[in-house]
C-alpha cells in the first residue's frame, strides 16, 4: 500500500512537470513556446530531454498509469554498488532538495565515483527503489500524511535508540530519576528491547 501510494506521488509530480507542456500542445503553440517549456521542465526537474520525450510519450499511451515508476533491467541495477548507492542517500538526507546531477557531481568530487561511471538515470532509479527519490522526499516532508522509508534493507544492519526523561520515582525511600531506554530495529521497525532504568550505567530496569 505504501508503495503504490509513493508510485502514485511520482506520477503526480511527473504530471505537474510535463502539464505545462501538455497545455501548450493543446492549444497548439507554436514549436518555439513547445520548445522553452520543454528546456524549462528540463532544467527544473533535473531530467534530460529524452526522459522528458519518454515521460510525454508514456502519458499519451497511458494517462497517468504510464507516469509511475517503471523497474528497469536488472542489468543497470548493477552497475552501481550498494555501497556507492548508501553514499548518494546520505548526501540526499543531509540536503534533500540536491538533485541526482549534484550528486553525482559530488560524488565525483570525493572521488567515491570515477568521472563519467555514473548515470543520472541509473542512480534515479536506485534511489527510488530505496525511497529516496525527490518525490519521495517530497512525499515524507508533507504534514498529515503517514508514510515511512528504511534506511536499511537487512535486519541488524542498523539499530536506532532513544532515551527519554520519565520524572522520579521512590527507590530504597529515595526519589530517584527514572530514564525509558528504547531500541528498534531499522529496517524492520521492530522494538528490540525497552525497559525503564534508574541509573544509566546498568542494566538493572524497574519497569521492562
Amino acid at each position: 500500500m505504501e508503495k503504490e501510494r509513493a508510485n502514485e506521488v511520482i506520477a503526480f509530480e511527473r504530471y505537474k512537470i510535463i502539464s505545462p507542456i501538455l497545455s501548450a500542445m493543446e492549444e497548439n503553440a507554436d514549436k518555439g513556446k513547445i520548445g522553452f517549456l520543454r528546456s524549462e521542465a528540463c532544467g527544473l526537474a533535473g531530467i534530460s530531454r529524452k526522459t522528458l520525450a519518454r515521460w510525454l510519450n508514456r502519458y499519451a499511451q497511458n494517462g497517468l498509469d504510464g507516469l509511475k515508476y517503471q523497474p528497469g533491467t536488472g542489468a543497470s541495477r548493477k552497475l552501481i554498488s550498494g555501497e556507492l548507492v548508501k553514499e548518494a542517500i546520505l548526501l540526499r538526507r543531509e540536503v534533500p532538495t540536491r538533485s541526482v546531477p549534484q550528486l553525482i557531481e559530488i560524488l565525483e568530487m570525493e572521488g567515491k565515483a570515477p568521472k563519467g561511471f555514473l548515470r543520472r538515470s541509473t542512480l534515479q532509479d536506485r534511489l527510488r527503489e530505496a525511497g529516496y527519490s525527490a518525490a519521495q522526499m517530497k512525499l515524507y516532508q508533507q504534514p498529515g500524511i503517514a508514510a515511512r522509508r528504511f534506511a536499511r534493507l537487512e535486519r541488524n544492519d542498523m539499530w536506532q535508540a532513544d532515551i527519554k526523561h520519565c520524572g522520579y520515582i521512590k527507590d530504597g525511600g529515595k526519589l530517584k530519576e527514572l530514564y525509558f531506554v528504547g531500541f528498534i530495529d531499522d529496517a524492520l521497525c521492530k522494538a528490540l528491547h525497552s525497559a525503564s532504568y534508574v541509573k544509566l550505567n546498568t542494566m538493572e530496569s524497574k519497569c521492562a
